[in-house]
């Protein structure tokens, strides 16, 4: 409903069909988007919504980053089948359950693990995959506030303790995995104290049941792209300048980005 609510909304408006390569703020309120097709287009507002990968237009125009809510790290399990985590599919295929500084994050069974490339190593994700599939995953994750010292840290430990380029993994049997040297050499020592208690409180709920042996993926990392949006706001540090969706550090999933788009479209038009 929502997304057909904006679609009407936008319909009558002219759509510009080419990439935006460069953004020229020229005082406050005057911004200059440049095109790909070599068209230019002035605005006294704007709103960027370009996901985490937009970051680099708002960077390269001098638009101050922010911590947002931190950075996220952490582990992704997996199982052999879906019975550690039958208990929390039961409350949905979507579940995610809160601590205080601890999350799980995209549960995914049947579900294969997939690595792509940040922060120079391989994070481990996760999708759904088909009924041929057996195994399961779900992440868990630990939130650390100082963001910029966390991930100035975690970079040295990065360039200073990996060796090779392949996903790191290893198999893990019971609840000590959260304190297993090779993720503590890694992640900021609060992480495997977080991930070990959240791990538990999980188990003692009955939402998680740890087999015998399963694999450990790490590290897992959320937020660490920069964020611009100012606190209770979608405005950052440049007046008439907005950030939507991942860039905000408020949204996640595609419905959540259109609403952080929706509420920017708003405070656009009662600025």
């Amino acid at each position: 409903m929502l997304i057909r609510f904006l679609a009407e909304q936008v319909s009558g408006l002219p759509v510009i069909r080419a990439e935006a390569k460069q953004i020229e703020i020229n005082g406050e309120c005057q911004f200059r988007v440049l095109l790909s097709d070599g068209r230019s287009v002035n605005a006294h507002r704007l709103i960027v919504a370009a996901g985490r990968l937009g970051g680099e237009l708002l960077t390269a125009a001098g638009v101050p980053h922010n911590a947002g809510k931190g950075v996220d790290f952490g582990v992704r399990l997996e199982f052999s089948d879906e019975t550690p985590l039958t208990r929390l599919l039961r409350k949905g295929r979507d579940a995610k359950i809160l601590g205080n500084d601890e999350r799980t994050f995209c549960m995914n069974s049947p579900g294969r693990i997939f690595h792509y490339r940040a922060l120079g190593i391989f994070v481990p994700g996760g999708i759904i995959a088909d009924e041929t599939v057996r195994t399961s995953n779900i992440g868990l994750l630990s939130r650390v506030r100082e963001k910029f010292a966390a991930l100035n840290e975690f970079r040295e430990n990065v360039e200073r303790k990996i060796r090779g380029s392949s996903p790191l993994s290893f198999d893990a049997k019971g609840l000590d995995y959260a304190k297993s040297e090779m993720l503590c050499e890694l992640l900021p020592d609060s992480v495997a104290d977080s991930i070990h208690t959240f791990t538990s409180r999980l188990i003692e709920s009955e939402l998680l049941c740890l087999p015998s042996q399963f694999t450990v993926h790490y590290p897992l990392v959320d937020w660490y792209w920069p964020v611009f949006s100012c606190a209770n706001t979608l405005q950052t540090a440049i007046s008439g300048l907005y950030t939507v969706g991942d860039l905000s550090g408020h949204a996640r999933g595609l419905l959540q980005a259109g609403t952080t788009g929706w509420i920017g479209a708003d405070e656009v038009a009662v600025s």
